[in-house]
């Protein structure tokens, strides 16, 4: 693992835990702290390498690692890069040395929305007409928050936060990169922070609309879809569906659709993708090209956001 805190130390403990600590490594390039490393050769025997470090240290390392002709498995944490420009150099990089990245989009991994999934391609279902997530936690109000990195980034909300809900109508839609997608970061002039985000689309179905926020209440990754024979929801991890369309009440009118599932689910975090990673680099498993593309596309459109003031 190329890192120490913060995500870097979410990693190290899910490694520890799967692999024992004393078969991991963790890199740092000068900290002297007990169970790092500061010799970067020493990474090169490993099978995979997590590199958790800053984002806008991710493409030095993974040019460190070509010209060290590293051939294992690598996951970045997202975005992966720090700009636009940057995805496109790691998009070459990744094409002209047959690199096996991974960006660290986890949500697909989790089970509510591998179960969201199973559900959409069920027969009776109904044809997709819209997908609706908020995800929310209110730390810009905070003391901490003015000198925190995320309020130094103007962007922040949109690439850490909202490309999760990207990822989330990506992997739900199995879209392809031609739909179009809108996206806006809103600075907040009550606390001077740019904390809510929103990405949008129009141009064809299934619409989609999405809002990030580190503004208001905690919304626990709440998700409403609607189709032409069901609704669809996840809230509090409590996944429900309510079908068939064709409901009536007593006077013959159409009515909510009774409840047709009830779920419960807990949250799982990083673990599942971690867990896909390693199996993939264990099993020696040829590269997902779509799932890099995708990752790539997500981060350049939140990287592209409009700042509404």
């Amino acid at each position: 693992v190329i890192g120490y805190k913060r995500h870097a130390l979410n990693h190290i403990n899910y490694a520890s835990k799967t692999f024992g600590f004393e078969n991991i490594k963790i890199y740092h390039p000068y900290k002297k702290i007990k169970g790092l490393t500061n010799q970067f050769e020493g990474l090169l025997n490993c099978d995979c390498i997590i590199i958790s470090s800053p984002t806008n240290t991710h493409l030095f390392y993974i040019k460190k690692l070509i010209s060290r002709d590293y051939k294992g498995y690598i996951y970045l944490e997202k975005p992966g890069f720090s700009s636009i420009a940057e995805s496109f150099e790691l998009e070459k990089l990744q094409l002209e040395n047959n690199l096996n990245i991974t960006i660290g989009y986890h949500y697909p991994y989790e089970n509510k929305i591998k179960r969201i999934l199973e559900i959409l391609n069920e027969k009776n279902i109904g044809e997709l007409i819209s997908l609706d997530i908020e995800i929310a936690k209110g730390i810009s109000y905070s003391k901490w928050f003015k000198d925190d990195w995320r309020n130094k980034d103007k962007l922040a909300i949109a690439h850490t936060v909202l490309s999760h809900a990207i990822s989330i109508f990506y992997f739900l839609t199995n879209s392809n990169d031609e739909k179009e997608i809108k996206t806006k970061v809103f600075y907040n002039d009550k606390n001077n922070t740019f904390d809510n985000s929103l990405a949008i689309s129009s141009d064809k179905k299934p619409l989609f609309r999405a809002i990030a926020s580190w503004g208001s209440p905690l919304i626990d990754d709440k998700i409403e879809i609607i189709t032409t024979n069901s609704l669809i929801s996840l809230e509090n991890n409590k996944l429900t569906v309510r079908s068939p369309r064709e409901t009536f009440n007593s006077k013959g009118l159409f009515s909510t659709p009774t409840l047709s599932l009830s779920e419960k689910f807990q949250t799982q975090g990083i673990g599942p993708s971690l867990k896909y990673f390693f199996e993939a680099c264990n099993k020696k498993s040829i590269f997902n090209k779509k799932v890099f593309k995708q990752s790539l596309l997500i981060g350049r459109l939140c990287f592209s956001s409009d700042i509404v003031y």
